[in-house]
This record gives structure tokens, sequence and C-alpha cells, in this order.
């Protein structure tokens, strides 16, 4: 609750994303292209934030924290590969009920990025 108290601010919630409750932070302009940004490893969503203030007023900027890092905790599955951050992404954008997006990866988060797209066909 201490780390919750300090990191988290009035955009941060806490979604159930495939059994993991993972910190998202949902910003910008809520009807515009949702953009949803991947940090690398041993990041967290508060990389974004100066991305957050240049897009703010263009876009809708979704930000989250990856299992087992920032303020998302582990998770059952117990996998940390691009392969399962992939599967992660996947059941956050159907969560989001997201149709279309954009999706922004920094490093790690890139490759998550990047597989997505690769291997995720049907959201074409």
């Amino acid at each position: 609750e201490i780390l919750i108290a300090r990191y988290a601010n009035s955009h941060s919630s806490f979604v159930d994303v495939g059994g993991v409750r993972a910190h998202v932070r949902d910003e910008g302009k809520r009807d515009g292209v949702p953009v949803v940004m991947i940090h690398g490893s041993m990041g967290s969503l508060h990389m974004w934030e100066g991305w957050v203030r240049e897009l703010e007023g263009r876009a809708r900027l979704i930000s989250v924290d990856l299992p087992g890092h920032g303020l998302t905790g582990a998770w059952a599955r117990e996998e940390y590969t691009i392969e399962a951050y992939t599967d992660f992404i996947e059941v956050l954008v159907d969560t989001l009920r997201l149709e279309k997006f954009v999706l922004v990866g920094h490093s790690m988060g890139g490759a998550v990025a990047w597989s997505f797209a690769a291997t995720r066909l049907h959201w074409l």
C-alpha cells in the first residue's frame, strides 16, 4: 500500500489481466487513437510520462506495468518471457475492449510489440 500511495496517480487503476492485478494508466484524449505503451526490462510505466505529456491532447495513452514490474505483481503463470508478455498484452487489450490500437515498445517492450504484431494476425 505504501508503494501504491507513492507511485500510483489519479489515472492509475488496477485491472485483473489474466489473473494478475495489473497497474494500468489510461490517460489523454478519451476518443483518440489508443496507444498501448510497453516498457522495457526492469522498467515500469513511469518511463512513458514524458510521452504522455507530449501526446495527451492527441491520443488515448495506455501504459501498463508488465507482470513482475512496477506495481504489477507476479502472476500464476510464472513465465517472464517475450511470448508470455505478448499473451499478457493480448489479454490486456481484450480486457480494455480495444478494437484498434497502436503498440509502442521500449527495449524489451519493443520485442513484445513486434511479437504481438507478428503473431496476432486476428487483430489486424
